[in-house]
């Protein structure tokens, strides 16, 4: 597979091939100049981000006015938050996702083939399920180029700028205290990565719909993951092994990138391929975060949620640990977890340059 090209935001197949992808890419321009949005890039300006990162926290601790209703079942948009994720670097396909001047960019800014690029999907996906004011976007200074021109339509409040990629569970993290400031502690949320194929939305819309349900009925006790049936032995997966059979179950075992053995003995078993699609809500996350990496937790209260802040945001990322929520977080935390086993949807985590030139050789299609 020759290199993806991607003059702006977004990417087109092959190095020589510029397909209408491209049109996307003048169209959010134009939306972007129709609001005000400069082309500048901050990063190569030298310009700094954290007064405007830090000043959102602040506004959003203020605002926060106390605990919403009780709404009950899971079904109701009103009161969900929704997060997605698009904070990576996306190292390990930087040799496939590179502009027409070399650069590499960032995957979840590039379409592969499609309309629009991946983070798009991801936000579309979220809106189903949550109102538009109440889906967040964690993204990275270092990538201000992209999200500027290509998420202008997002709130700029709902854009969460980390000044740096310190891992997913720092990201995640970031996330829900965020929520938990604006006051979204009844329903459960919802977190989306940035770099899915799914080729039937309605199916995983619908496992997506029971994970909330499910998640509301528990009262906060309990983590839903989305669980994906294999079609392959991927260790580059994180593994899940649920308690029973049943759509909705416990989790027995969980298992981030096993070595090939153990994924085949883990596919034997019944085990389901971890979407990192999660649902729970807030305080729930918190609680895990308490259990786990209570320094990590401590450290983004201490600049988050006291005033005057102990840290400035950038000061913090600089001295957080790197931290991978999976890993951290999931495997030490089995008996708060359940998992959703979701209908054969076409879903492919495009994140390895295996699975990446597997979808493009299929026309795009999951691996």
């Amino acid at each position: 597979m020759g290199t993806i090209t991607n003059d702006t935001a977004v990417s087109a197949i092959e190095a020589d091939t510029i397909p209408s992808s491209e049109l996307v890419a003048l169209r959010a321009y134009a939306r972007c100049v129709e609001r005000g949005v400069s082309e500048h890039d901050p990063v190569s300006d030298g310009l700094a981000a954290e007064p405007e990162v830090h000043s959102q926290m602040k506004r959003s601790a203020r605002t926060s006015q106390g605990v919403e209703p009780n709404i009950g079942g899971g079904r109701t948009t009103a009161h969900r938050w929704a997060v997605v994720l698009a904070g990576g670097d996306g190292e390990r396909l930087a040799e496939f996702t590179r502009d027409a001047h070399g650069r590499a960019v960032p995957k979840q800014y590039c379409s592969f083939g499609e309309p629009t690029p991946m983070v798009r999907w991801a936000i579309a996906r979220a809106q189903r399920l949550a109102s538009r004011d109440r889906v967040l976007v964690v993204v990275n200074e270092a990538h201000r180029r992209f999200w500027e021109r290509e998420l202008c339509d997002i709130p700029r409040e709902n854009l969460l700028v980390q000044p740096s990629n310190r891992g997913t569970a720092n990201g995640m993290l970031f996330a829900v205290l965020e929520v938990q400031a604006r006051g979204g502690t009844a329903a459960p949320m919802l977190m989306l990565p940035s770099d899915h194929f799914v080729a039937d939305e309605d199916a995983l819309h619908q496992s997506l719909l029971t994970a909330l349900d499910a998640a509301a009925r528990s009262n906060g006790g309990s983590m839903f993951l989305l669980g994906m049936e294999p079609t392959a032995h991927d260790a580059e997966y994180g593994w899940i092994l649920p308690a029973t059979g049943e759509a909705v179950t416990g989790v027995r075992h969980f298992q981030e990138k096993p070595s090939a053995e153990q994924v085949r003995q883990l596919v034997s078993s019944g085990a389901l391929i971890n979407s990192f699609i999660i649902v729970a809500h807030a305080h729930t996350m918190v609680g895990l975060f308490s259990d786990t990496l209570p320094g990590v937790l401590q450290s983004f209260r201490g600049c988050l949620s006291q005033s005057p802040p102990t840290t400035s945001l950038p000061q913090l990322y600089e001295r957080l640990p790197r931290a991978d929520f999976s890993r951290d977080v999931l495997e030490r935390s089995t008996p708060f977890l359940n998992v959703v086993r979701v209908a054969p949807c076409g879903w492919s985590d495009l994140g390895t340059p295996a699975r990446l030139q597997h979808f493009m050789a299929q026309g795009g299609q999951a691996a």
